[in-house]
């Protein structure tokens, strides 16, 4: 029977969901003040059976109960429980000696609790300059809740539902669990973790504590009152942790484990009642049997499926987590372990289907998220992930067609807004687009992409000065977003802010050092102050980058043949790089034609300068390019009486 309530106590206890969760910190903190709380009901029992120890007893349970205190400071009300052999005591004491034992057993629950409460105290002061604050204020999180009121009555009758009255509902596919529909949160309600609740229904086997006053039925006196005592310290310990969690103002399946295990000990004593009351009767002791064993079965049936469901998601959080710094095959990793678990699981789907889609695996992510939609039709999150798998394919509008089933299911969906208006702006359709990069920005204020995207779509439409606040916002938001500054860049250089652009440069060339389109634009910066040393460097680095980088051949070759100062210039090196950068081309780019005819007019080979100009002046015709044109006619007007070209922008 010992085995049993062991068995009873531990498997049919959500402590199986806890540990199936990934062990951050708030997670050892809970276990860490179960333990300890277990430990100091042991010790409890001692005191409650050994009037010759009790005192040793009482200085390792109010040990035992301090530390738990210090993992998780929301048991401290079941410090109560502490008091109850010294109560026993008092109510046994009869002989004017016994009272002065009483004090003894008083300091020995008091004393090894109240030291390890100034030990916490001394360490607050000393980490947050305030004994009473246990690190509310500098919370790890993803939201903050400091303004908010931790604990209230408003959010009793809702977390005494989650907590003891909402049921799983049971599904076909394996683990067969999935969370039902919520009531409505309370105001100032923060929210609920993981949905493995509805102790009444999820958990019957802690009805049974009903029966825990039978452990007592016809026994003597003496053992009576130690069980009395004992139960009623069991009791109160529930009684309390499970009152303060369902005043806080966040739910979660975590929390249960400091009071659940206090509840199905009291059932555990519950099931030797039975046993003892029954004795007389073996039909019924033995029809009793099934029914608790029945109990027992399904409860830790219910905490293993709980578990593979909350293992499977620890796994998807930390997929996430994962992707949101970039570790793609990591998080690809852990959300294939985490459908191995729950293959029918969409958001799981959906998921891996993101990651593939970051990865490169584009096709892979179009079956995920296919997969997905196919299990919960209503998925916004599937039908936005493949269309973002669609848009890298190349299929533009059939990704647009996704963004939109996204929004329709959720028409405040900040992501689908932005990559539906990223769809309409590759098609051109720019005002459409802006609207939805707005909306997007109009739901989720720092979505730092969606600024940066009415940025760019401002851009292409020439209105620079109304481009560059959102560029601003978004690093702001943002300071380490490369392609925003990029684009900040590119607008201050067009106003002529060259100074602000090479700052932005710059931090493009921190953010992204391979990236030869940023040294490129630097070396145009450069060259607007008639820094020629450094606008070459910008280049030269670029072309080592990406050897067949035109623009940056292009831009070196014309400051080699053109540049006004003679020891800037080299003709040779700008017909090669002119001469690589046209054979790129196949003869058909007017502007590196051009580059080259003034390579060869540096070099003194008008004649082929003249002959080359006059191609791209034909091309620029063609293109309808007046400005190439009039250059260009001014460029051989030059050649044609044997000079050379100066200039420093070309």
């Amino acid at each position: 029977m010992a085995a049993l309530g062991i068995l009873a106590l531990g498997l049919a206890a959500s402590t199986l969901v806890v540990l199936s969760l990934w062990c951050d910190a708030n997670e050892v903190a809970v276990s860490c003040g179960f333990a300890f709380t277990m430990l100091a009901l042991a010790a409890i029992w001692g005191a409650l059976h050994g009037p010759k120890r009790q005192v040793l007893w009482l200085l390792l349970a109010s040990l035992a109960y301090g530390l738990a205190i210090g993992s998780r400071p929301s048991l401290l009300f079941g410090v109560i429980i502490l008091l109850l052999p010294v109560a026993q005591a008092w109510c046994a004491a009869t002989e004017p000696g016994s009272r002065r034992r009483v004090g003894w057993l008083l300091a020995a629950a008091v004393g090894p609790v109240m030291l390890t409460g100034l030990g916490l105290m001394l360490y607050n002061a000393l980490r947050f300059d305030n004994p009473f604050e246990f690190g509310w204020h500098y919370q790890l999180a993803s939201s903050r809740q400091t303004a908010a009121q931790q604990f209230s009555l408003h959010y009793l009758w809702f977390n005494f539902r989650f907590y003891f009255l909402e049921p799983m509902r049971w599904s076909g596919h394996f683990p067969f669990l999935q969370a039902g529909p919520l009531p409505p949160f309370s105001s100032g309600y923060c929210g609920m973790g993981e949905p493995y609740s509805g102790i009444l229904s999820n958990y019957p086997l802690v009805w049974l504590a009903l029966a825990a006053p039978l452990a007592w039925r016809d026994r003597p006196v003496e053992e009576v009152s130690v069980l009395c005592w004992f139960v009623a310290a069991v009791f109160f310990l529930f009684v309390t942790c499970a009152l303060i969690l369902c005043l806080f103002f966040y739910g979660s399946s975590v929390y249960e484990v400091e009071f659940l295990p206090a509840l199905m000990l009291l059932a555990v004593i519950g099931i030797f009642g039975l046993e003892r009351a029954l004795m007389g009767s073996p039909v019924w002791r033995h029809v009793a049997r099934w029914g608790w064993c029945l109990l027992l079965a399904y409860s830790v049936a219910f905490n293993v499926l709980a578990s593979v469901e909350a293992h499977a998601t620890a796994n998807y959080f930390t997929g996430n987590a994962l992707l949101h710094q970039g570790r793609v095959d990591e998080a690809v990793a852990h959300f294939q372990k985490a459908l191995a678990l729950w293959p029918e699981s969409a958001t799981f789907h959906s998921a891996l289907g993101n990651a593939l889609c970051q990865k490169g695996q584009v096709d892979e992510a179009i079956i995920q998220n296919q997969k997905a939609l196919a299990l919960q039709p209503k998925s916004a999150d599937a039908y936005e992930y493949l269309g973002e798998a669609l848009f890298q394919k190349g299929h533009v509008d059939e990704a647009i067609i996704q963004y939109q089933k996204a929004l329709e299911i959720k028409p405040d969906f900040p992501e689908a807004h932005n990559n539906l208006g990223g769809s309409l702006l590759q098609l051109g359709r720019v005002n459409e687009a802006i609207t939805h990069f707005q909306r997007a920005v109009e739901i989720k204020p720092n979505f730092a992409e969606a600024n940066n995207n009415i940025g760019f779509s401002l851009l292409q439409i020439g209105q620079v000065n109304e481009a560059i606040p959102h560029f601003q916002r978004a690093v702001e938001i943002k300071p380490d977003f490369a392609e925003a500054h990029y684009n900040l860049g590119d607008s201050l250089l067009q106003l002529g802010r060259v100074d602000e652009a090479i700052v932005h440069y710059r931090k493009v060339i921190e953010l992204q050092p391979r990236l030869p389109q940023a040294y490129n634009d630097l070396g145009d910066a450069f060259r607007r102050k008639a820094m020629a040393a450094e606008a070459m460097a910008c280049y030269q680095k670029a072309i080592e980058l990406q050897p067949q980088f035109i623009p940056a051949q292009m831009n070196l070759a014309w400051m080699l043949a053109t540049w006004p100062e003679p020891s800037v210039r080299n003709g040779g090196k700008a017909v090669a790089l002119a001469g690589q950068a046209n054979q790129f081309s196949k003869g058909k780019d007017p502007l590196i034609l051009r580059t080259l005819a003034a390579a060869y007019a540096e070099t003194g080979r008008f004649p082929e300068a003249v002959m080359t100009a006059k191609r791209a002046l034909a091309l620029a015709l063609a293109q309808s390019n007046p400005g190439l044109t009039n250059a260009l006619q001014t460029e051989i007007g030059l050649y044609q009486t044997n000079s050379p070209c100066r200039s420093t922008n070309n």
